[in-house]
């Protein structure tokens, strides 16, 4: 998700505290349930639930890929190995964590800023 999208969400969504991986599960659950007994527009609404659920267990499997895959080459430095940020980025890449998106944001923001420094 872009970071307008993740805004837009966020302010739809308003004020809610996260959900507890046991309230996911039974979210899910109750929404098969119910999803056989609504009407059109609940199981409309209903059918959303499933992808949502799937966008975040992806994203919470790649959030703790990255910071298993950090924690890892930190810990690995700190008993003497020398590992750089390419080779964080490589890592992260191997466990199948694509930044290519991010660095190329940041890559525009960097030019923006040497742009600016040179006004």
């Amino acid at each position: 998700m872009t970071t307008e999208q993740i805004d837009q969400a966020r302010t739809a969504l308003g004020f809610t505290n996260p959900a507890s991986p046991e309230m996911v599960t039974d979210a899910l659950k109750a929404a098969r349930q119910i999803e056989r007994q609504a009407d059109q527009a609940t199981r409309r609404v209903l059918g959303f639930l499933p992808p949502i659920v799937r966008r975040l267990l992806d994203t919470e499997t790649e959030r703790n890929t990255l910071r298993t895959t950090i924690a890892r080459l930190v810990v690995a430095n700190n008993h003497g190995d020398d590992y750089s940020l390419s080779d964080a980025a490589w890592e992260l890449q191997q466990a199948g964590v694509d930044l290519k998106h991010e660095y190329a944001e940041a890559e525009d923001l960097h030019r923006a800023t040497a742009g600016e420094a040179t006004l």
